[in-house]
């Protein structure tokens, strides 16, 4: 895909690693794609952002950070490693064991496994994690429950006021996950919009598809095990927790957002160091472009700004 390309060309190939094995997936287990700065590890070992990807939660892989391959470099530029990880996805999880996959990536991160993977140290205190879309909220979620904590997150229009109470599950949707569910859970997809997918002849392949697809249908709704207060950011706003910086675009179709006007609120009135920067017109994601006239040099410079806080906090 188009993206995909471009976004190669702005950042250096990853170090792709195993990071989690687990028996019936489709890959083995959960992995993640290491980007290292060409500057080297300061003595004290790589400060670290680890970005979680997007799709709702039922779709996408680590190459989704190829989407934001301009904050990638400029965090890579700053002397920051960036790693992109893995996680299980819809149906054959529920909301709490993908948070605890996300959970089970900053502790691999931190705590050695990484550094013994690519043979330099990390520097344990100085990481954050960014994401957008569901990658958003799960930044978002762990900002508010690691222990120790997180330098900073960055939250990319994340629905991070998850409905508690609703379980939408359409006959459709019912009859896409029985074709899927006793298949290897997926750790890693294509998006459902990728050509590859779209034609891929293997029919597994195609009823995986056809189950995102109708997920996507059904609207605002975790199907797979009712979500809690403890997976909720918005349930969990309290203080102290790391700063936050929440970025949304005023006309986002897929979230709503006044979802982050409000979550951004509830930060602050619980005592979080929050920025709120609303990106004005953009919707679910934009295009960027470094110098151009027009709204995409002017998001260019806002995300510009973004990483730069970002860098700034995790380097402090």
């Amino acid at each position: 895909m188009e993206w995909k390309a471009a976004g190669k060309k702005l950042v250096p190939t990853p170090k792709r690693i195993l990071f989690r094995p687990l028996d019936n997936t489709t890959f083995g287990g959960l992995w993640a794609d290491v980007y290292l700065p060409s500057t080297g590890a300061p003595a004290s070992g790589y400060p670290a952002a680890m970005y979680i990807h997007g799709g709702g939660v039922c779709q996408g892989n680590t190459e989704g950070i190829l989407r934001v391959a301009h904050q990638a470099a400029q965090l890579l530029e700053a002397g920051i490693l960036v790693v992109s990880i893995d996680y299980r996805l819809q149906p054959h999880v529920i909301l709490s064991e993908i948070c605890g996959d996300v959970q089970f990536g900053l502790d691999w991160v931190r705590q050695g496994g990484l550094g013994e993977a690519i043979g330099s140290k990390i520097d344990a205190e100085r990481v954050g994690v960014f994401g957008h879309s569901s990658g958003g909220q799960l930044s978002s979620w762990l900002a508010l429950t690691a222990q120790p904590p997180i330098r900073a997150v960055v939250d990319g229009f994340g629905w991070c006021i998850l409905p508690l109470d609703l379980q939408n599950e359409t006959e459709e949707l019912k009859a896409a996950r029985a074709k899927i569910i006793n298949l290897p859970a997926a750790s890693s997809t294509r998006e459902r919009m990728d050509p590859s997918w779209i034609n891929d002849p293997d029919q597994s392949e195609q009823d995986r598809l056809a189950y995102v697809i109708a997920l996507f249908g059904a609207g605002n709704t975790i199907p797979e095990g009712k979500p809690t207060p403890a997976e909720d950011p918005w349930s969990l706003a309290k203080s102290p927790s790391p700063p936050f910086l929440v970025v949304h675009g005023t006309e986002d179709p897929a979230v709503p957002y006044d979802i982050s006007v409000r979550f951004h609120q509830k930060l602050v009135d619980a005592g979080v160091d929050a920025t709120l920067v609303p990106v004005p017109g953009a919707g679910h994601g934009w295009a960027v472009e470094k110098g151009a006239p027009g709204v995409e040099g002017e998001r260019w410079d806002i995300d510009e700004k973004c990483m730069k806080w970002f860098s700034e906090k995790i380097l402090a």
